[in-house]
């Protein structure tokens, strides 16, 4: 178990933040079959049409641990893909940038542990930062890379490692 739960999903709730644009649709669904038996949630993302658009899938973070450096989730999907774990930064939208990296979901349950240090692909950003800065995490999430996909996730914690 990580040292901080962000969230299980077992209470049959999501509080997802989603901030896409254009003719992207994102949907996210709470389902049973989690890690040992339990809820997930469902992540798809998908649509049709052309020009700009965007996924952006956001689960808040109260507050970043001191010392924490990993994010650590399971996941899963019925088809192999591939998807941007992300980190929000804050505080406020003048604020808010958007560090990820890359991670390959395969069929099989599996924990995934990714280092804040390896959020090096900044996605987006009003602020110019040179690297991450933990402590303004204000949330975790998703973009596809992969395009439609569906995911499941569970599990989503904050650790040390």
């Amino acid at each position: 178990e990580p040292r901080v739960m962000v969230e299980d999903f077992e209470s049959g709730r999501a509080r997802w933040r989603d901030a896409g644009s254009g003719w992207k649709k994102t949907e996210v669904e709470i389902v049973d079959g989690g890690v040992g038996g339990r809820k997930a949630a469902r992540i798809t993302f998908s649509g049709k049409g052309e020009g700009e658009a965007w996924s952006d899938l956001t689960w808040p973070v109260e507050k970043w641990p001191e010392g924490a450096t990993h994010v650590v989730l399971w996941v899963r999907a019925a088809k192999a893909c591939r998807i941007l774990v992300k980190a929000n930064l804050g505080p406020t939208h003048e604020d808010l940038e958007m560090w990820a990296t890359a991670v390959e979901v395969t069929a099989e349950w599996r924990e995934i542990a990714v280092a804040v240090a390896d959020l090096k692909e900044r996605i987006w950003a009003h602020r110019q930062s040179p690297a991450i800065e933990p402590g303004r995490i204000i949330g975790i999430g998703f973009v596809e890379l992969d395009f439609p996909v569906a995911f499941e996730i569970d599990r989503i914690g904050i650790d040390r490692r």
